[in-house]
């Protein structure tokens, strides 16, 4: 089994505080690539940056995440898109159609 990286980005903290509030919402885009292959010099070890650092055409998976009043996520894996919205009632991922 290939073990995959996941890369994101998170708000930085000037948006945090200027948009803040309950009627925003902050987003969070998500990357994920597989490790290179284990004859690959960059498999060797811990992961680093380079293991993430892939192009685009590698991507397994994509999406992003919108926290706020709701929290939903949407991923591809290249055929088609999903979404998904929390339920804190039951802590579990409800599929959207």
């Amino acid at each position: 089994m290939r073990e995959i990286s996941c890369a994101n980005t998170p708000p930085n903290r000037a948006s945090l505080i200027r948009n803040i509030s309950p009627h925003n919402s902050l987003p969070n885009a998500l990357g994920y690539h597989h490790h290179p292959s284990p004859s690959s010099a960059l498999s060797e070890g811990p992961p680093t940056l380079r293991d993430v650092l892939q192009p685009g055409r590698e991507l397994v998976a994509a999406g992003y995440a919108l926290y706020g009043s709701a929290t939903m996520l949407v991923l591809t894996t290249g055929d088609g898109v999903d979404g998904f919205i929390l339920d804190p009632a039951v802590g579990e991922w409800l599929l959207m159609s």
